[in-house]
């Protein structure tokens, strides 16, 4: 992970242990990201926003940005990008974004086309409560 946040990287560490993952942070200037055999074996490379860098920079290897931005999953992707929240780090964000983007999954599974077909309407308070409606 290449982030000048400390905090952020360190708590990202122990998300990841948890997670099963072996995290390591790298400097911000990214330079041991332009080097090929850095990243042998390097499956995904996670990026603060205030990281910059070629775009040839990971081949192979997912990128995940690390954004300021709220999410309430966590994690968001768009366009096929994948966002992980750090405010705040969410443990079950990071799992899913990091499977998402391993798997390339879509950011939601799809809605039934005809969903509010098959959602009943509200009761009626009245009726629910045993009275009858006035007209009957």
């Amino acid at each position: 992970m290449a982030t000048d946040d400390a905090r952020v990287a360190q708590a990202l560490v122990h998300f990841g242990e948890a997670l099963g993952l072996e995290l390591r942070r790298v400097s911000s200037d990214v330079a041991e990201l332009g080097e090929p055999a850095a990243l042998a074996g390097v499956d995904m490379i996670f990026l603060g926003e205030d990281v910059v860098v070629h775009t040839s920079v990971g081949s192979g290897a997912r990128i995940i940005c690390l954004t300021e931005k709220p999410k309430p999953t966590g994690y968001r992707i768009l366009d096929n990008n994948v966002r992980v929240s750090i405010n705040p780090i969410s443990w079950r964000g990071l799992g899913a974004a990091c499977a998402a983007a391993m798997t390339e999954l879509p950011s939601m599974a799809p809605r039934p086309p005809a969903c509010r077909a098959w959602l009943k309407a509200p009761p009626c308070r009245r009726t629910a409560n045993g009275q009858l409606p006035a007209d009957g």
